[in-house]
């Protein structure tokens, strides 16, 4: 497990091999953010970088309490995200790569 922070709080990483993942999480997914544990999970198979940065970025898109969003329209939410990505891509960005190292080290 690789612990990372995001926004100052703690998030755990960790990766599952194949057969445990399949077992434990079910088939159609590389990886998945829990958003209220604070976790994010990985399969082995599908370690990449982008599949990182993906799963990191959910938990970034978390602190943005979008979930009253239904009534926004497609601008606004391009809006939103463009506006997240300009304050946090960085950050994303380092964070991730730093992250998929440390994952990869570990297998």
């Amino acid at each position: 497990m690789v612990n990372i922070k995001i926004k100052g709080d703690t998030w755990k990483c960790s990766v599952y091999d194949d057969e445990e993942f399949l077992h434990k999480f079910g088939d159609g997914m590389a990886a998945f953010c829990q958003v209220d544990s604070k976790q994010i999970i990985f399969n082995e198979d599908d370690l990449t970088l982008q599949t990182v940065i993906h799963e990191v970025a959910h938990a970034y898109i978390s602190y943005l309490h979008l979930i009253d969003s239904a009534e926004l329209k497609v601008d606004q939410i391009e809006e939103i995200y463009c506006e997240m990505f300009a304050h946090d891509g960085p950050d994303i960005l380092k964070i991730s790569k730093r992250l998929f190292k440390s994952l990869k080290q570990r297998m």
